[in-house]
């Protein structure tokens, strides 16, 4: 089997190289043969020449996009796929030794499957505060942790695979390319591109399996471990939920629901409990729907004249 691993890449040189670094440990099953696509999303930083360094070291190939957006780079990383499976990672991940082995165990057990997702465990760049330590498992989502079920467990709606560790058919994935409305576009926080594509997927009667086995460590930057990064994933995650369900109409209720929220975050700010962390998710959650409905009326207008 050829397997293709993709890594979209944005001005993380540093993090990249770790990365990549990691990679060299792979131990590869002698029936698998694979390659590495790096996509440089019109980077600006040193990242072509960190790339350079592993040339001769693993199997990279290097690609250029100049379309800037994260769905943009993915598109272009499944164009230029030549494996069967396609295995997404980030480049601030630290993959373990045998995750592409035990994603090609479980696509081979399992051939009906379309798509697959693994563990994610974080990898803090220092001890996070009492407060996200404590309720993680609220804010898991925020920094991509992912606690995967069984291997051979079917992918639920509700619950669904990570692009930090994920894999796809690649034939498959090309039936549903990503949807460039979504997803990070450089310093964003829009997101829904990977539940778009998941979505649409399950819609047309595809399903997937988790790999609990085939598992990653994610960086965490201590610039990301505050309250106002919180706010804002969750205003970037409301936006897009708000786009695959859209509604025309002005969400009153979302406003009062803001203002409401607010009033409780301010109320509980000294004490940084279990409340005081779900006012904060909503004011985010009902900010991004106010701000979406907004810019959609924008748009709208300026097309309309």
């Amino acid at each position: 089997m050829l397997v293709t691993v993709a890594i979209c890449t944005w001005n993380r040189a540093l993090l990249l190289e770790r990365t990549l670094e990691r990679m060299i440990d792979l131990q590869i099953p002698s029936e698998v043969k694979w390659e590495l696509l790096v996509v440089d999303n019109n980077c600006s930083d040193n990242t072509d020449k960190v790339l350079d360094k592993f040339l001769d070291r693993l199997p990279l190939r290097k690609v250029f996009e100049e379309k800037q957006g994260h769905s943009h780079a993915r598109n272009r990383a499944i164009k230029e796929a030549q494996g069967e499976l396609l295995l997404w990672t980030d480049d601030d991940v630290l993959v373990d030794e045998h995750w592409i082995a035990n994603y090609v165990q479980v696509a081979t057990e399992f051939p009906a499957a379309s798509f697959f997702g693994g563990n994610v465990e974080p990898w803090f760049e220092r001890p996070c505060p009492p407060w996200m330590q404590s309720h993680l498992n609220l804010i898991g989502a925020v920094y991509a942790i992912r606690e995967a079920p069984t291997d051979g467990t079917t992918v639920e709606r509700s619950y669904l695979p990570f692009g930090a560790n994920m894999a796809f058919r690649t034939e498959a994935l090309r039936e549903f390319p990503f949807n460039p409305e979504y997803g990070r576009v450089a310093s964003s926080l829009r997101s829904g591109d990977e539940t778009d594509v998941l979505y649409r997927m399950m819609d047309s009667s595809k399903h997937g399996i988790w790999v609990r086995s085939a598992s990653v460590k994610h960086f965490i930057p201590a610039q990301r471990m505050n309250c106002r990064y919180v706010y804002r994933w969750f205003r970037g995650l409301e936006e897009s939920n708000c786009d695959l369900d859209a509604d025309a109409r002005f969400p009153r209720w979302r406003l009062r629901g803001y203002l409401s929220a607010m009033v409780k975050c301010l109320w509980h700010a000294g004490a940084k409990d279990e409340i005081w962390l779900r006012a904060l998710i909503d004011c985010g959650k009902h900010h991004g729907a106010i701000k979406n409905w907004y810019m959609t009326a924008w748009r709208t207008k300026a097309v309309n004249g």
